[in-house]
């Protein structure tokens, strides 16, 4: 299904633990995902969106950036009480992982207004516009 407004945009659910839908897609958006994994499983699932990222695609990851948000050290605790592996995690972490997956156009974006990350990447060209992106964003997500 769609999203509405937006023919163009394709929601595919899943359970990316259990495997990814097969693709091509231009684009895989894991919000608010990889503080719940540790390292480990973070490696992998990047690996394994590369996969199914058609060409020219890209990841949009949104989280907290510890030694960048205000509450991500506090919030790395509760994840260390709450999950078997989660934590907040660095830019230079997060980079590493995607370099591993292949991912060569990493760009790091600040929400203020969330105290988050947005950090798009991309093979090679995917991601060279995101210097044009305004440095403010509000996200709205709507359930129901």
């Amino acid at each position: 299904p769609g999203l509405s407004g937006y023919p163009q945009i394709e929601m595919v659910s899943g359970d990316f633990n259990q495997s990814l839908p097969a693709g091509p897609f231009d684009m895989v958006l894991l919000g608010n995902i990889s503080h719940i994994y540790g390292p480990e499983e973070n490696r992998e699932l990047f690996k394994r969106v590369a996969g199914v990222l058609g060409p020219g695609g890209s990841v949009a990851i949104i989280d907290m950036l510890r030694g960048h948000s205000r509450r991500a050290a506090l919030f790395a605790i509760n994840m260390l009480i709450s999950t078997p592996t989660g934590g907040t995690w660095t830019e230079a972490q997060y980079r590493q992982w995607l370099a591993e997956a292949s991912f060569s156009e990493i760009v790091v974006i600040d929400i203020t207004s969330r105290d988050a990350h947005l950090i798009l990447a991309g093979p090679g060209a995917g991601c060279r516009n995101a210097q044009y992106l305004p440095q403010e964003y509000s996200i709205f997500l709507h359930a129901g």
